[in-house]
């Protein structure tokens, strides 16, 4: 059984995006005009390098929040995730199910302090969470899976693993 999902941020309307860019080209401006003005009346020459970091922090993080997506896949044992940017895929996780010690929704899943490689763009007590072991040590991944993705991860681990605990 091989099932596969892609999920994707949560777009707004075109009149959101629309005014997204016109207030990203705005605020630019102002910051440079602002960094120009702090740079010329205190003589910081620096402070352009300011303008820089703001700007790729700012890209960066408009890639996480809008442009990527996850694609889950789960075969009869391996549950996968991968990253897509601008049509380029990069496998992020690989997981055993046959390692997984525990699964289920956020909410009923107990919390462990661990590693957790989250790749939801939301939070919430409704998102796939699955815990297993690698090199000795607890881990967990974070998934915002449909119900039917959630079915056949379950359906995988009950097979191939069924000392894991399922939190139905």
């Amino acid at each position: 059984m091989l099932y596969k999902e892609t999920c994707k941020p949560k777009t707004g309307s075109g009149f959101q995006n629309i005014l997204m860019v016109v207030g990203m080209a705005v605020g630019i401006i102002l910051f440079v005009g602002l960094t120009n003005m702090l740079k010329r009346a205190f003589g910081l020459p620096w402070i352009e390098y300011l303008v820089y970091v703001v700007i790729i922090a700012f890209c960066y993080w408009l890639i996480k929040t809008r442009v990527q997506e996850f694609r889950y896949a789960v075969a009869e044992d391996e549950l996968t995730v991968e990253r897509i940017v601008g049509g380029r895929e990069k496998l992020l996780l690989k997981v055993d199910l046959k390692t997984v010690t525990a699964a289920g929704m956020a909410a009923q899943l107990p919390r462990l302090n661990c590693k957790n490689h989250n790749f939801a763009f939301r939070k919430g007590s409704d998102l796939l969470v699955i815990q297993y072991m690698e090199n000795g040590q607890p881990k967990q991944v974070t998934l915002d899976a449909s119900e039917e993705f959630v079915r056949c991860v379950m359906h995988s681990l009950k097979n191939c693993c069924p000392e894991a605990r399922i939190y139905p």
